[in-house]
């Protein structure tokens, strides 16, 4: 047992001292309630040796509504950012932002605040087809073995499925998480569990081998959730990366405003799939048309379908004479036709509504190059999707290419599945993420409060 106390400051991701209504956080899995002082901000929590125990593992963090005492359901995540002599200085993130285009399409007031306070800008990043909802991950705080750790029974590919899949269970807990538990580098769950150091650590090569992103465990769906939430997870914690954030500091991390459509409507049925894009493309640009209303800067990084709602959304925009209204917009592996910015009625003009668009594409994306072309056989002429080989080579395309308005990339080298990005590989982070997307000679140059160059 420690002998002395320990003292908790919070502050927000800027380092400042965080000024809210009233705090709940759960401590060593003690629920602890904290209220404002006199000047608004809250005073530091000191807890004695019987209270910590030796470690202190902040499992949830949520605020209180101050008449009732009861959750006002605006979670907010406490991630430890140094400790320093008896001192945990915790930095609190807001809420993750989410838009549900089938629901209420804009921003409440608390929700514009944040983005005009963290840079005045905004990063929307919409999903793509056969995407649910689904929901956001946890912080476990137990697991078994199923297996002995020492059987590779022959039908497993390696010893790391075998570990992963059969061997070690995490037990799902009530602790919403909505930061990516970043499961290439394994201090994080080895830390929080230490009898998983050696058997789990050893069998990390396939995470940072980066070859299948896709397929990287059941305990990815417990971490960092699933569906839609999963994906904002992981590309808001990408972005971040991309921006200079770290590994397991979060000083300065800007939240995404995550865009969710209902695109989950059957393998067989991706022409379906399009009519939606087309249906919530105009509830997509009420949100653009709020965020223009206050003066926020936008930039827009979208993936496969959800690219369709998109320039349907610029299309609108450029009808109503809105030019330039979007920052910067990154279509990838778009799920469109190879003309699309050029002559094709469905998206007209659409490029006409941002200062930059850039198309990353790529030839080794399958998805694209059998699956898209085999669902428009009899709709296009063209039936290339614009993800697979890029943007088809007409003369307005050319023109927008030389005024440098228009970008296409062709990334196969680094991007080797249609998904890949979720969970990249350090070159796809580094020749992709750190150069077409955030910063970079090419990205996007405002993320939240990052210095980018």
């Amino acid at each position: 047992m420690p002998s002395h106390s320990l003292t908790l400051r919070f502050c927000d991701t800027h380092g400042n001292p965080l000024c809210f209504q009233a705090l709940e956080i759960t401590v060593n899995h003690q629920k602890i309630a904290l209220y404002l002082n006199k000047e608004g901000y809250s005073d530091p929590l000191v807890l004695s040796p019987t209270d910590w125990e030796g470690t202190v593992v902040i499992d949830h963090c949520e605020t209180l509504d101050l008449q009732t005492g009861y959750p006002t359901h605006k979670q907010m995540i406490a991630l430890p950012l140094y400790r320093k002599a008896g001192l945990l200085l915790l930095t609190v993130i807001p809420a993750p932002i989410v838009i549900h285009l089938q629901k209420e399409p804009l921003l409440n007031a608390e929700q514009i605040d944040y983005f005009k306070q963290n840079g005045n800008n905004a990063l929307l990043f919409i999903h793509g087809y056969h995407i649910d909802f689904g929901q956001y991950g946890c912080y476990p705080d137990t697991f078994e073995f199923t297996n002995p750790i020492s059987i590779v029974e022959p039908h497993f590919k390696d010893a790391y499925e075998k570990n992963i899949h059969t061997q070690i269970e995490f037990k799902k807990t009530h602790y919403t998480r909505t930061i990516c538990c970043d499961l290439t580098h394994p201090d994080e769950i080895s830390a929080a569990f230490p009898e998983l150091m050696l058997p789990y650590k050893q069998h990390f090569s396939r995470y940072r081998a980066g070859e299948n992103p896709e397929g990287i465990g059941a305990e990815n769906a417990v971490f960092n959730g699933t569906g839609a939430c999963q994906w904002f997870v992981h590309m808001e914690y990408n972005f971040n990366r991309a921006a200079g954030l770290p590994i397991h500091q979060y000083g300065g991390y800007t939240r995404i405003l995550g865009v969710h459509w209902p695109g989950k409507v059957g393998l067989a049925n991706f022409q379906q799939a399009e009519r939606n894009c087309d249906d919530f493309s105009d509830p997509f640009r009420r949100l653009l048309q709020q965020l223009i209303e206050h003066n926020i800067q936008i930039n827009i990084v979208a993936h496969s379908l959800g690219c369709r709602i998109v320039l349907q959304a610029l299309k609108k925009l450029a009808e109503k004479n809105k030019e330039d209204c979007i920052e910067q917009v990154i279509l990838w592996q778009a799920a469109l036709p190879s003309h699309a910015l050029t002559d094709h009625p469905a998206f007209y003009n659409a490029y006409k509504s941002a200062k930059s668009m850039t198309i990353l594409h790529s030839l080794k994306d399958t998805i694209l190059r059998t699956f898209y072309s085999s669902s428009h056989l009899n709709t296009f002429s063209i039936i290339d999707a614009l993800g697979y080989k890029g943007a088809k080579q007409d003369p307005l395309f050319i023109t927008l290419q030389k005024s440098k308005r228009v970008l296409s990339v062709d990334h196969t080298p680094y991007l080797h599945g249609h998904s890949f990005m979720k969970v990249p590989s350090a070159s796809l982070m580094q020749n992709v993420y750190q150069e077409y997307i955030i910063g970079g000679n090419f990205g996007i140059k405002s993320f939240g409060q990052y210095p980018l160059v």
